[in-house]
């Protein structure tokens, strides 16, 4: 299975610039680096011309840093990686145990984590059985990868398949705080691939239609988006719906900020014995 489809110089250039200005504007008004936040997409920025960073250079190239590029292109492949380790890795594991086992299995995935699991799940025509339920914390694929039509396309997101594949309803946070996902990633992640996930491996609403999925929720599948749920508040698991995007923003303050009471509690109300 190819994962890396070419990508003209100009189609680079261009989505280089869209990047490094979504960049800039998330930078202070002060030009200080944004600190590193564990758990993020990407690393620090460098502005040009300030202290510690690189020299400034003249006119509209001053804003293509080469860190933000090489940034980029670590997230492209970081993703590509993801789908490729859950297809090919641990999608044979899962399909074992599955097969040999009859216990519960509960799959939960954070950022690429996510569509690690995905890939695994949805990979082959047929699984065993259904996996019991499944997590996905801040997941760093497209919002569309659930859709019964991607807009334009007349195909289904590459992950659709996934709700079938699961006896409880799918719960998928998402954060307007988690800046690389809800500012960045359709910036950079403007191959057509991305778009569809269709490779196993304004006022809240997308901006476009390569928005991440973990910046503002599921859409195109029937979904159901509600704020995420303080311990003791039990989730409807009977709901029509197959996939509840939890809106975090309340609580997740960044990509990596999921260690959070209400995101365990939404775990725990997943796997706990139903009576």
């Amino acid at each position: 299975m190819q994962f890396d489809e070419p990508i003209s110089a100009a189609d680079f250039l261009a989505i280089w610039k869209a990047a490094d200005e979504e960049l800039g504007n998330a930078s202070t008004a002060t030009g200080e680096v944004r600190p590193i936040e564990r758990g993020r997409l990407l690393g620090p920025r460098i502005t040009p011309g300030r202290s510690g960073g690189v020299p400034d250079m003249a006119g509209e190239a001053s804003r293509f840093t080469p860190q933000n590029a090489m940034r980029m292109l670590t997230v492209w492949k970081m993703k590509d990686r993801a789908g490729l380790v859950g297809s090919k890795g641990l999608g044979q594991l899962l399909a074992q145990i599955l097969k040999h086992s009859d216990g519960r299995v509960h799959l939960v995935g954070h950022s690429y984590g996510c569509k690690v699991i995905l890939s695994a799940l949805c990979e082959g025509e047929t699984i065993p059985r259904n996996a019991s339920s499944m997590l996905l914390l801040q997941p760093a694929v497209n919002h569309l990868c659930f859709a019964a039509e991607v807009p334009g396309s007349g195909k289904a997101g590459g992950y659709r398949k996934a709700l079938e594949r699961v006896e409880q309803p799918i719960l998928s946070t998402y954060s307007e705080q988690d800046w690389p996902l809800h500012k960045f990633f359709h910036r950079a992640l403007r191959r057509r691939k991305d778009l569809f996930e269709l490779r196993i491996a304004l006022d809240g609403q997308p901006p476009s239609h390569y928005a991440a999925l973990g910046g503002y929720g599921p859409r195109g599948c029937d979904e159901v988006l509600i704020p995420i749920k303080a311990a003791g508040d039990h989730y409807d698991l009977n709901a029509d719906s197959q996939i509840i995007g939890l809106d975090g923003t309340s609580v997740i303050k960044g990509h990596g900020d999921i260690s959070q009471v209400a995101t365990w509690w939404a775990l725990y109300d997943l796997v706990r014995p139903k009576a």
